[in-house]
């Protein structure tokens, strides 16, 4: 008997939409045919006139679970998750306790095995005094060590850089990826006085391009001369900053970057009218800098698309933009916003998938996802393209409780599955309709020797 059979779908199989049909059984897809014979299902979907994709994997998510619970939970974070298409995420270790120890791993580990409904890796923490602790980390099964910060940000301090140096080589000889968040602390330490004299421009101009592009030249010259470090720059947002790791890919490092929508959505002009709201970092950006960066995504050089999901509430943010947190809530609405952009031949389709889904698996190590194949995790999304809607905060899974794209069209998933269980399900009108704790806990496959790196060859 099989568990799932999803018919008359568009299917995102081997690069290419193909007619076809998909069985799965025991979370797994057995049997992809232009027809699957009518043997008995526990659950069948008419999905004709829908795409099929491989579910996203988003590498780059604050879920702020444990102790910051009022702005996200692993339960709510990982609802918006699947409402977006999204099916499996990485959480970043800023949480409070951070996630720099065997204790701290194992608490956010139990919070999220008991509550979320989507697939879900931990990252490490890096701070000055748990060098000795990476060891322990890595062995426990984080997917990667980061954000490991250059700059200060929300929860975290800036490493020094002899300590960053320490631990990229500690990292190197673990063999786990090294995401790192490119802003340079001293830059910012020098801009950000006089950048007090401008409110409306004042996060922009205290953290400019010119100390991301800082931050990437030095830590690319740190992993060069260790010598096999993965390294992710994570959130790229300026010509600069993505030029240097174009240089780092060709010259042949372990090298690789994500891009957010919100850097490639929004700009300088978003900010002035959004607010203390825009605050992020790094911060957004000028057109020049988003024009660099779509050329980036289309290319390949950009090899990631992820959300950096960091909600607070709209109380927190409509501070005064001094006290105002760094952070925008955004899973839900990545891979919807990103369709979009498929739609208005702005990106193909086949690089969105690379970037959402095959090449995150591939990056970080996930055995049996970003795929729609045989033998693979049953993580689909089917959307249908001739039905954008604008986006409603409203009607959002987050706590965040708004967004920065509202208004703004997308594509929204008509039905999620997660290894066969469908997890969310507008085709029937019940919304998310996951189980908490069905989420399993996803560790590296391995060191990662199969990664593929783009070099910006110009695929698209």
């Amino acid at each position: 008997m099989l568990d799932l059979v999803i018919r008359g779908a568009k299917v995102f199989c081997e690069g290419e939409l193909r007619e076809l049909e998909i069985a799965v059984r025991d979370g797994k897809i057995v049997k992809l045919a232009r027809a699957v014979p009518h043997e008995q299902a526990e659950v069948e979907v008419n999905a004709r006139g829908l795409v099929a994709l491989p579910g996203g994997i988003d590498v780059h998510v604050h879920f702020r679970d444990p102790g910051h619970t009022h702005k996200e939970s692993w339960y709510t974070g990982s609802c918006a998750a699947a409402a977006g298409g999204i099916t499996t995420v990485i959480d970043q270790p800023n949480t409070t306790p951070p996630t720099v120890d065997g204790r701290s791993f194992k608490k956010k580990l139990r919070r999220a095995r008991r509550l979320s409904i989507v697939d879900f890796g931990i990252n490490g923490g890096v701070v000055e005094d748990n060098m000795e602790k990476l060891d322990v980390l890595a062995h426990a099964g984080v997917m990667a060590f980061g954000e490991i910060f250059m700059g200060e940000s929300t929860n975290a301090r800036a490493l020094e850089m002899e300590v960053l140096k320490a631990a990229l080589e500690e990292i190197a000889r673990l063999g786990l990826p090294a995401c790192v968040h490119a802003e340079d602390m001293r830059t910012i330490e020098r801009c950000e006085p006089e950048a007090r004299g401008d409110q409306t421009m004042y996060h922009m101009l205290a953290r400019p391009p010119a100390a991301e592009a800082r931050a990437v030249m030095d830590v690319v010259n740190i992993a060069r001369s260790i010598g096999g470090l993965r390294l992710h720059i994570c959130h790229v947002s300026t010509r600069d900053g993505v030029g240097m790791v174009r240089n780092a890919k060709y010259i042949g490092m372990r090298a690789s970057c994500e891009v957010t929508p919100h850097h490639l959505l929004l700009s300088e002009v978003h900010a002035q009218r959004l607010g203390s709201r825009a605050k992020v970092n790094p911060p957004l950006r000028s057109e020049e800098h988003v024009r660099a960066l779509w050329a980036a995504l289309r290319s390949g050089t950009i090899d990631v698309l992820a959300s950096d999901h960091a909600p607070h509430t709209l109380a927190e943010k409509e501070q005064h933009v001094f006290d105002a947190p760094s952070g925008l809530p955004g899973v839900e609405t990545l891979l919807p916003l990103m369709l979009m952009c498929v739609r208005e031949n702005r990106l193909s389709l086949h690089r969105l998938v690379d970037a959402l889904c095959t090449r995150p698996a591939s990056l970080f190590g996930i055995e049996g996802k970003g795929r729609i194949a045989l033998g693979y995790d049953a993580d689909i999304a089917l959307f249908d393209m001739k039905r954008p809607e604008k986006i409603d905060a409203e009607v959002l899974h987050s706590k965040a409780g708004w967004s920065p794209f509202e208004g703004m069209e997308a594509v929204f998933p008509m039905l999620t599955v997660s290894r066969g269980e469908v997890v969310f399900d507008r085709i029937r009108n019940e919304d998310v309709v996951g189980e908490k704790g069905r989420g399993r806990w996803v560790i590296p496959g391995g060191c990662g020797d199969g990664a593929q790196y783009g070099d910006g060859d110009g695929a698209q």
